[in-house]
């Protein structure tokens, strides 16, 4: 049986507003996910759209944060932290909320957060990974975390969680291969932004050994990468659909007195 999720920068308000959240929906529609972790959701239209159209039962959000998951699972816990390194160069309120779902009869925690952006903040970003890792490790259980982490794989940001027994989805799958999440060339709302990047890949699905355990993962790939007929992205990033495989039993992780 398999474990479908979604994963995007929704672009927070920015126009074509209303375009792009119809855009969005009829993309999740489309695949029919379990779970959904969005990022830059600051008011609750979007919310109320996809629970109505799409029939999401479940939904947790700190919408000060822009963070929102929504689940065809129930939740039975939920958990969520703001960030005790906050970034001095921007305004932002940087968190990450979890929640705990039975997925295929399996339980697991889903993680969402989004990490400072200026790419002079890799500090801060390193210092938020420490705490999300320290948080994750905590829960002694399967957790897959995901969301826009404004970093590669290969900042020190992202080996913090590398070292915490964390493997990326995307490069457990596909080894030595590479796409962008943010490409200048494909998406023609980054040439709005006051600052340009570079082309990176800076979302990410991040499963530590636990989950593996239990879910296999069997493909990850970008969605949203298609414009409408007159040109318009469903957001600035673009997102990612994964699909697992459940097996296995979920480990006990109970630490031995």
């Amino acid at each position: 049986m398999n474990f479908t999720v979604i994963c995007l920068n929704t672009w927070g308000q920015n126009e074509p507003f209303e375009k792009r959240m119809r855009l969005i929906t009829a993309e999740i529609r489309k695949y029919k996910p379990q779970v959904v972790c969005l990022q830059e959701v600051f008011e609750p239209v979007l919310t109320q759209k996809l629970i109505k159209e799409i029939g999401f039962g479940h939904a947790f959000a700190n919408l000060a944060a822009g963070l929102l998951i929504l689940s065809h699972d129930r939740m039975e816990d939920k958990k969520e932290v703001k960030y005790q390194h906050q970034s001095t160069l921007e305004n932002n309120d940087r968190r990450f909320i979890l929640t705990e779902i039975h997925a295929n009869g399996k339980k697991c925690w889903i993680g969402n957060t989004h990490l400072s952006w200026k790419a002079a903040d890799e500090t801060a970003r390193t210092m938020q990974t420490r705490e999300l890792a320290a948080t994750l490790d905590a829960l002694k259980a399967p957790v897959l975390v995901m969301g826009d982490f404004n970093c590669t794989p290969e900042s020190e940001a992202m080996a913090v969680l590398s070292k915490s027994g964390f493997t990326n989805v995307y490069d457990r799958l596909y080894p030595g291969k590479n796409v962008f999440t943010w490409d200048n060339q494909r998406n023609p709302y980054l040439k709005t932004h006051a600052a340009i990047l570079p082309n990176r890949r800076i979302d990410h699905l991040y499963m530590n050994q636990a989950f593996q355990e239990v879910f296999k993962p069997q493909s990850c790939r970008l969605i949203f990468t298609t414009p409408d007929e007159a040109g318009d992205f469903p957001s600035d990033h673009f997102g990612w659909l994964a699909t697992f495989r459940t097996w296995g039993q979920v480990p006990d992780l109970t630490p031995s007195l």
